[in-house]
């Protein structure tokens, strides 16, 4: 049967090792890629997280728009912890880190659930502002019964620091209302706040994977073809 020269192995896993680098390292990518985030409570730096909370309080003003800071926590309404984790495509397009797709169902610890059923965030990776934007999809069901809306993030740092709002890679700190602060009129009920922390599951980055699977591949090939 065919030989296949030791040379030639060597050469096709070195040329797969490059392929493998080049991809992981080269910068500027756009290529998006599945992140899941896993969703954490505790405080930092005067934020509590993670939660829905009521959103009738005294305001916290930004820049001339008000956003409603304070409202009732606690387990009458919402809980005051959430399990779960929320998933979506991650990618950088020249200077702007855009989360993509975002879906997940999280868990309080009264019973309540809220799911998401699609939104985006971004992130201005350069200049004076490069706090996290976007918005996201909801469906909550809690002592209210069940309702819908869009909770909305705006470009500013509320606490930290790290915090609220912020996104990288590997975490990400969220405060927003489920209305647009300084675009749409105040409900008159049903104002919401959310409070969300979470840290990024790393997977083990795509292009090791895909040589790490060629490798095995190689190595099973020449194993298999060897003179008889």
């Amino acid at each position: 049967m065919m030989k296949i020269k030791g040379t030639k192995i060597g050469a096709a896993l070195l040329c797969g090792a490059l392929m493998g680098v080049a991809v992981w390292l080269a910068p500027g990518l756009a290529e998006a890629a599945p992140v899941t985030f896993q969703i954490d409570n505790g405080t930092q730096s005067g934020f509590q997280y993670s939660l829905i909370h009521s959103a009738d309080g005294a305001p916290m003003n930004v820049g001339g728009v008000n956003y409603y800071a304070s409202g009732a926590f606690g387990p009458s309404l919402y809980g005051t912890q959430m399990t779960g984790s929320l998933s979506g495509d991650m990618t950088t397009v020249g200077s702007l880190l855009q989360w993509t797709g975002i879906t997940g169902t999280l868990l309080s610890n009264n019973g309540s659930t809220i799911t998401f059923t699609g939104g985006d965030l971004s992130r201005q990776t350069t200049g004076s502002n490069q706090n996290a934007f976007g918005s996201l999809s909801y469906s909550l069901t809690g002592p209210g019964g069940v309702s819908t809306g869009v909770f909305h993030f705006h470009p500013h740092q509320f606490t930290g620091p790290p915090g609220p709002n912020s996104l990288t890679e590997t975490e990400f700190f969220l405060w927003g209302n489920n209305w647009n602060n300084g675009v749409e009129a105040l409900p008159g009920a049903g104002r919401l706040g959310i409070d969300l922390h979470a840290v990024a599951v790393v997977p083990l980055p795509g292009a090791l994977l895909f040589f790490g699977s060629g490798l095995i591949g190689m190595l099973g090939f020449r194993k298999t073809h060897q003179v008889i």
